[in-house]
């Protein structure tokens, strides 16, 4: 399907994915900057982390090559992330579920870690137990989080009453 020489990219796709959740939520992090008009502070921390971004860059490239990028950009996220809750808070705090966050992360960590062993060129049982790591990921969420049990409750409830009417 591909030129062969793409192949060793699959390498750098879990780190640049987990990059762009923390870019996803970093939006929702921002409700005090935008409700206050202060959005200046995003003009800040956006050149912050810019300049964050080429020193990891110019520290780690060097080093660890296109691993070095992709963390780089990991860790700019991050930061980023960090500053915009920060200022944010300050201008209206909003009450986050933190420790929720960081179990979902954690979970996911460990998902990722435990499919590294699975060999992707045989599709035959790759496929069947990537599904079945999905599903215990899943599984984990629903059985570690109340949160999560309460909106899967939520969720099959309204498609419950969606059905009967």
């Amino acid at each position: 399907m591909t030129s062969s020489a793409y192949q060793p990219a699959y390498q750098y796709t879990p780190i640049l994915l987990a990059a762009i959740v923390v870019a996803a939520a970093t939006y929702c992090f921002e409700t005090g900057i935008l409700v206050k008009k202060k959005t200046k502070y995003l003009l800040y921390i956006a050149a912050t982390s810019l300049v964050t971004k080429i020193l990891l860059n110019l520290a780690l490239i060097p080093y660890l090559g296109i691993f070095g990028a992709s963390l780089a950009y990991f860790v700019t996220g991050l930061q980023q992330a960090f500053l915009v809750n920060r200022f944010s808070q300050r201008f209206m705090p909003v009450s986050y579920p933190y420790n929720a966050m960081w179990r979902i992360a954690l979970l996911a960590a460990l998902a990722y870690v435990a499919s590294i062993g699975i060999d992707y060129r045989h599709w035959e049982s790759s496929i069947p137990l990537k599904l079945g790591l999905v599903a215990a990921y899943l599984l984990a969420l629903y059985t570690i989080d109340k949160q999560v049990r309460w909106a899967v409750a939520r969720a099959f409830s309204r498609v419950w009453k969606n059905r009967s009417t």
